[in-house]
């Protein structure tokens, strides 16, 4: 049978001596992950929890943020949340995390070297200063647990088997406290999970967002069928477990796939909505809104395109791929005329909603493909100042990034969540003549393996495709 090493960083009560090794093997228990013995206690562990048998009989708790994560090199870590662990032992935690956090910035930074270093010095990488519980968005999915008991969690890894979490480190507290509120009430109004494979069951998953700005909660209920029985005392315990919710709405998804929203909603209680501020522009949010995942960063990487753009009022701009307008209403304020650009309709309306509700009377969003409403501002002789673009992680067209330069602007503002593509889309426009200004990479998802850069290109004279 298989050994891991656990390593743990920081525990309770259980363990005073600090960080220390045991050793783990798969559990034959279906309930439990692993099994160990350690200082004559039995350890089971299993992702949001770890059970401490002492020799006396007796079982202690402790709770572990974020699951029980195995490494490349077989070496598991948690972390262990408690409000009686010794000082020492905190000291250790955050040493701990935030040498593992610095050295994840080193890895992002050599990458972002690695793969943009040929346009250009990379700027070093701005990462949080506390890159925890960041996230105001959580999606959690039903499942059955242990007792045939209803219970939620996130999908391991290239599966569609759901593994139980009760808190992430990474989720701001209210998303984790919202879940939990969801999950006793669906329990309390006898609620099935979904089973995908048989199309049988109602609660699918439920969807939580989180707002810095108010500090309030919209949850999602994202159900197989249009009836949800017992809708009233859902809410009502929903809402008595968890105040800090503002709406409540059930999202009907009937397909038998793995997208998570589906294309009808019903308010249950509540606007159906919470409003968020970022970068001094206030946005509304319904469950299916794209938003970025981490506030605090995203004003640092739109400040950091903001000042690259060099907007000083008299600019027109063009906010591409621009979603439901974060970008183009975060220019408005130092530019002369924002035009944006958005596929998605539903996107395109809330960018339209956005703009009316700050009053930016010089911003205009347009639903329509990025690339031919380019194409055709450029046949007839349309320019922009300033042209800001975030596209999926496929990256941009050579049709797109073609009409671009054709358009003349002074500068071109290029925010990537995915180097590779960014690098394809980069050597085509340096083939135009375009040079970087700033390549500056932004933490905006610290722990993970995902980094953003920003791209700043002027270009020059006696370019041109």
């Amino acid at each position: 049978m298989a050994e891991f090493s656990l390593r743990i960083v920081a525990s309770d009560k259980v363990f005073y001596g600090g960080p220390s090794e045991i050793v783990i093997v798969p559990a034959l228990d279906g309930e439990y992950g692993f099994m160990a013995h350690h200082d004559d206690m039995v350890v089971a562990m299993k992702p949001g929890e770890l059970r401490f048998k002492k020799p006396d009989g007796t079982w202690e708790y402790a709770v572990v943020g974020g699951g029980v994560a195995q490494s490349a090199n077989n070496r598991v870590t948690i972390l262990v949340d408690s409000a009686e662990r010794p000082e020492d032992i905190d000291e250790v935690r955050a040493r701990e995390a935030m040498e593992r956090a610095q050295e994840q910035l080193r890895q992002k930074q050599a990458r972002v070297e690695a793969l943009l270093g040929e346009f250009g010095p990379v700027s070093p990488i701005l990462g949080m200063e506390h890159p925890w519980h960041y996230r105001n968005k959580a999606i959690s999915t039903f499942c059955t647990g242990p007792g045939r008991r209803l219970d939620s969690g996130i999908y391991a890894a290239g599966t569609h088997r759901v593994v139980p979490v009760a808190s992430c480190l990474l989720h701001h507290p209210a998303l984790d406290e919202a879940v939990e509120a969801v999950r006793q009430a669906a329990r309390l109004c006898r609620y099935e999970p979904y089973q995908e494979d048989r199309g049988t069951g109602l609660v699918r998953h439920v969807l939580v967002r989180h707002s810095r700005a108010t500090g309030r909660v919209l949850v999602a209920l994202v159900t197989a069928a249009p009836v949800l029985p017992g809708a009233r005392a859902f809410v009502s315990k929903v809402r008595e477990l968890c105040p800090r919710v503002e709406t409540i709405v059930q999202n009907i998804n009937p397909r038998r796939s793995s997208a998570v929203l589906g294309p009808r909603e019903k308010v249950l209680w509540g606007r159906g909505y919470i409003e968020d501020t970022l970068c001094g522009v206030r946005f509304r949010l319904g469950a299916s809104s794209f938003y970025q995942i981490n506030p605090e960063q995203t004003e640092v990487l739109y400040r950091t395109a903001l000042d690259g753009a060099g907007l000083d009022g008299t600019q027109t701009v063009v906010d591409a791929y621009c979603g439901v307008g974060t970008i183009g209403l975060a220019a408005a304020g130092r530019a002369r005329r924002v035009l944006g650009v958005e596929f998605n309709p539903s996107a395109a309306r809330c960018a339209a909603q956005n703009a009316r509700a700050n009053g930016a009377g010089n911003a205009r969003f347009l639903c329509a493909d990025a690339t031919a409403c380019l194409q055709g501002m450029a046949a007839r002789g349309e320019r922009a100042d300033v042209v800001f673009l975030d596209p999926p992680r496929a990256g941009s067209t050579p049709e797109f990034l073609g009409a671009v330069d054709r358009m003349g602007p002074e500068r071109i503002v290029y925010i990537s969540c995915n180097p590779e593509t960014q690098r394809r889309d980069l050597r085509l426009l340096a083939g135009w003549g375009w040079r970087a200004r700033l390549l500056q990479p932004v933490d905006l998802f610290p722990h993970t393996e995902h980094v953003e850069c920003v791209a700043v290109l002027a270009k020059i004279r006696g370019g041109g495709m």
